[in-house]
Parts: structure tokens; C-alpha cells; sequence
């Protein structure tokens, strides 16, 4: 059912027949707008495809390229982690840094596809929420090195909430984005883990709230039948 909701928005937010805009986007937040500091850094690049229907709101959709960062900290003295280095690099020594706060960062690389709505609340400001379907591309070494199973570790498709105030600048297709993402559910839950570690790890990012900033540039592909603006 979920998947044909997402392809019916799709189609109909994509017709011809609507108003198709085009968005180069750059969001970034930062650990200390996140709760519980464990995003350290989001970033995303992003392309919209916007529908008007009537004078106040917009279906929209469009691919986005996302990059979080996140920062767990301490999960060496509250798991088995230490046990799992010790199994799996019998001629290493763990670093001291693993048992403080300032461990590696975990980097994951997604391609989104969002499906949402925008509102017209005055002439310059909407608001926007978007539900993200979001495909795992890649993550950085701390990945693959300590999580148990490495990138098998991470789910292929997360699902996330966002929703963004859009302040416009007039006479201008520049407007700025201020919004809060819920981040997805990274790690698989059913994997055959040996230790628990892995899942402490994903207690520790599952719904985190982070609150990011950013600039949009649009140009209208079609001209624009009925201004929402």
C-alpha cells in the first residue's frame, strides 16, 4: 500500500499538465541544533518537482543526495564492543580514544526520493512537510570497521519525516529553509549479530531530531499558471 501511495504522488505530482520547478538546494545542520548531539553533521543536495493545486498549496516530490554524520559516544564502556576488536583484530591494540567521547565519526551516503505538501501561510512564507524514502549508498570506514557486519549492518531503505518553514526573498527565486528532519531507523534490528554492541549503537541514533538551515535556487520549467506566492 505504501508503495503505491508513493508512485500515485509521484505521477500526479510530476504531470505535465502542473507547474514543474526545478530546486538546487544545500541544507546543513549541525551537532549542537540535534538532540542528544549525535548528528554531527547533515548535509543534502536536492532537486524539488512541484505541483500547485489551487492558491495555497503545492504537491511536491523530487531526489535528494544526503549525507549525515552521526557521533556515538561511549559505547565502548556500555557494550561488548571491546570484545568484538579483540575477535576481530587479534593483533591490534584498541586506541584510548575508543573509551572517551570523540570517537570516529559514522558517515552514511543516501539517495531520497521525498513525497509532500506545501502550504502558503503569507505571501513570502510556506510551510513544507515531506515524507523521505531514503536508499543507502555508502558508508565511510567507521562503518565498515565497527559495526559488526559493516555496511550489511545498515538498512537499504529508511524511511524520515521533515518539515521546513520556506521564507522567499522577493523579486527573487533565492529562498531560505529552516527545518527539523527526524532521522531514520539506520540499523537492521534482525541481523544475525554475535554482539550487542551493533544495537546499542542504534538505540543510541533512532529518532534523533536534527535542525538544519539552508538556501534554495528555483527556476520554473513551465511557466507558473497560478502564483501561490
Amino acid at each position: 500500500m505504501k508503495s503505491l501511495l508513493v508512485i500515485a504522488l509521484l505521477v500526479i505530482t510530476c504531470s505535465a499538465h502542473g507547474q514543474v520547478t526545478f530546486a538546487l538546494g544545500y541544507d546543513q545542520s549541525f551537532e549542537d541544533m540535534s538532540t542528544g548531539k549525535r548528528i554531527y553533521q547533515n548535509t543534502s543536495i536536492n532537486t524539488w518537482f512541484k505541483k500547485p493545486i489551487g492558491r495555497q498549496f503545492n504537491l511536491i516530490t523530487g531526489v535528494m543526495y544526503k549525507r549525515p554524520t552521526m557521533n556515538v559516544v561511549n559505547y565502548v564502556s556500555a557494550s561488548d564492543f571491546n570484545q568484538f576488536f579483540a575477535d576481530t583484530n587479534p593483533d591490534k591494540v584498541l586506541s584510548a580514544n575508543r573509551y572517551i567521547n570523540g570517537t570516529d565519526k559514522y558517515k552514511f551516503a543516501f539517495i531520497s526520493i521525498p513525497i509532500g505538501i506545501e502550504f502558503k501561510l503569507i505571501p513570502y512564507m510556506r510551510v513544507r512537510y515531506s515524507y523521505h524514502i531514503n536508499q543507502f549508498i555508502s558508508g565511510n570506514d567507521a562503518v565498515k570497521k565497527y559495526l559488526e557486519l559493516g555496511e550489511k549492518s545498515i538498512r537499504k531503505i529508511s524511511y524520515n519525516h521533515d518539515v521546513a518553514l520556506m521564507f522567499f526573498f522577493p523579486d527573487s527565486n533565492n529562498q531560505l529553509i529552516v527545518g527539523a528532519a527526524m532521522q531514520p531507523d539506520f540499523i537492521l534490528r534482525d541481523a544475525a549479530y554475535q554482539y550487542q554492541f551493533t544495537s546499542y549503537i542504534a538505540d543510541n541514533l533512532k529518532g534523533v531530531m536534527s535542525f538544519y538551515i539552508g538556501i534554495n535556487l528555483e527556476a520554473n520549467m513551465i511557466k507558473r499558471r497560478r502564483s501561490i506566492l
